[in-house]
């Protein structure tokens, strides 16, 4: 497969990522730019990106796919065990001792291997920074960041909804490295279903033609929970849609009805956990 091969091949992955609007308008900004330019055209003149997204929507699925596409299309230089990795900055305030320097050092260390440097993607998480007063220690690592902004093209991350919180990280971010700000949509109940039923599907099985509207009104009620993980609870639900498939059935033809769905919504002792925890502070399934 050559270079444009390649290069489309990943792009059209990017197009079909849902509720990824803004990137898709990026990306395909980029791809119309690379088509018809030499290998590393864009090295060093791409921005950072800050990536604004609710909890679960997706972000690593994005950067993941991001990477694999500049890979492709010989956009930036790639030397390291990975093309991308993911960093959680922990919080800590003003004299407190601050870890977090040294400790993307070491990753960056064990990453590069045999290679002089690291040089690839990185999705920095900045989460628990959003509603802190005490933000020395978040500065000092930024200007870090900056120091080694030419080997690697960073995607700051945060999940909130608050525009305010959103434009203090932003202009904070930007004093030290350049970054364009795109909004991930999380997508609603009707994209939701068509990724659950997705799922499901790549595990061999099959659905009448009457099942999308009742799976869809499950799902409308348990992405309004608390424990609602996004696309990792979708990957759940549908693992275990399949284990109360083999419960209820009997014969070898793997399809989906409604009657599955039905019998599923009303007998699944997993999913009358997730719908009726009372924890405020569980992801059922997928403590990190």
């Amino acid at each position: 497969m050559n270079r444009l091969e390649s290069m489309q091949k990943c792009f059209d992955a990017i197009m079909a990522l849902k509720g990824a609007d803004e990137i898709k308008l990026k990306m395909t900004e980029l791809h119309e730019i690379l088509k018809d330019k030499e290998p590393y055209a864009l090295l060093n003149s791409l921005p950072n990106f800050m990536i604004v997204a609710r909890q679960g929507g997706g972000i690593s699925t994005v950067v993941n796919a991001v990477a694999k596409y500049l890979s492709a299309a010989n956009a930036i230089e790639f030397s390291g065990k990975e093309k991308w990795f993911y960093f959680k900055v922990d919080y800590a305030e003003r004299g407190e001792q601050f870890k977090e320097i040294d400790r993307f050092l070491k990753t960056l260390t064990a990453l590069k291997g045999y290679n002089r440097h690291f040089k690839g993607v990185a999705y920095i998480n900045l989460d628990k920074w959003l509603e802190q007063k005490e933000v020395e220690n978040l500065q000092k690592f930024l200007s870090y960041l900056s120091s080694i902004d030419e080997m690697i093209l960073f995607f700051l991350g945060v999940h909130t909804d608050n525009q305010n919180l959103i434009n203090n990280m932003e202009t904070m971010i930007a004093r030290y490295i350049r970054i364009e700000t795109l909004k991930m949509r999380f997508p609603d109940s009707r994209e939701l279903t068509e990724i659950l039923m997705s799922l499901i599907e790549d595990k061999g099985f099959s659905f009448t033609e009457d099942v999308h509207i009742l799976t869809e009104q499950l799902l409308s009620n348990i992405q309004e929970k608390n424990n609602f993980y996004g696309f990792k609870t979708l990957e759940q639900l549908s693992v275990d849609i399949i284990y109360h498939f083999f419960k209820i059935n009997e014969n070898n033809l793997k399809q989906i009805t409604t009657e599955t769905i039905e019998n599923y919504r009303d007998n699944s002792i997993y999913l009358k956990q997730f719908l009726y925890d009372v924890s405020l502070n569980t992801n059922i399934g997928f403590a990190r």
